[in-house]
């Protein structure tokens, strides 16, 4: 199922267990560029900034950790529009220069340039790792940097699940289990971290257990006179 379809909770646990401190943030920006095409890439605590910039036009998304459904990352590629159109052009307007014009010399040098344009659009053209999200596709370009985004793409979206860990107000045994289970499916947290929670759970159920007993005793206690 893709984790864009889980319903994640809008907030962070007001209870934390004590063997998962909160861990400290710094938000990190990493960026890629191929001839006309940038990618920027912003690490928040929340979510990932993102930016796709092309020559004529600049897009930018906020995308949440949890929706990040990096199971079904593809691969997708494209042409340099750009260069393809120019070459087409020049090609045209070389035959242009040689039926028409009868100008010979014009017209293989159009016809030359355009075709070598046509050539490197169709040998340069650009690959991405695809990502689907909430909001957006992330793009990463395939670049010496491909690696090291995607590595932090993973590495973030794991440090956010992490802040999951801990119970909620009022919530169930059932639900922050449920949650747990979701953190150890994500390899967010380990199997022995998932063992220490759910017996920090019971532990925590049983004395709030106890402490509701208590005042519920003290309460119905007649008045003294």
């Amino acid at each position: 199922m893709p984790l864009k379809s889980i319903n994640m909770p809008a907030s962070y646990p007001d209870i934390i267990s004590p063997a998962f401190p909160p861990t400290a943030w710094e938000p990190t920006e990493m960026s890629q560029r191929m001839l006309f095409t940038k990618t920027i890439f912003l690490f928040e605590e929340d979510h990932i900034k993102f930016t796709f910039k092309t020559s004529s036009d600049t897009q930018t998304f906020f995308a949440s950790y949890h929706s990040l459904d990096l199971p079904h990352m593809t691969e997708f590629s494209e042409q340099n529009a750009w260069l393809r159109n120019c070459g087409f052009l020049w090609i045209i307007l070389g035959l242009t220069f040689l039926f028409i014009v009868k100008n010979q010399s014009s017209g293989l040098l159009w016809l030359i340039i355009g075709t070598i344009t046509t050539i490197v659009s169709f040998a340069t053209k650009t690959t991405y790792s695809k990502i689907g999200a909430d909001t957006c596709h992330l793009m990463i370009l395939k670049d010496g940097k491909h690696d090291a985004i995607l590595s932090m793409i993973k590495e973030c979206r794991i440090k956010n699940l992490r802040k999951y860990i801990g119970l909620y107000n009022n919530e169930s045994y059932s639900n922050a289990e449920s949650r747990f289970d979701f953190l150890l499916k994500e390899q967010a947290i380990s199997q022995s971290e998932y063992n220490i929670l759910v017996e920090w759970l019971g532990q925590h159920m049983k004395l709030a257990a106890t402490d509701e007993e208590i005042i519920k005793i003290e309460f119905e206690k007649p008045l003294l006179n």
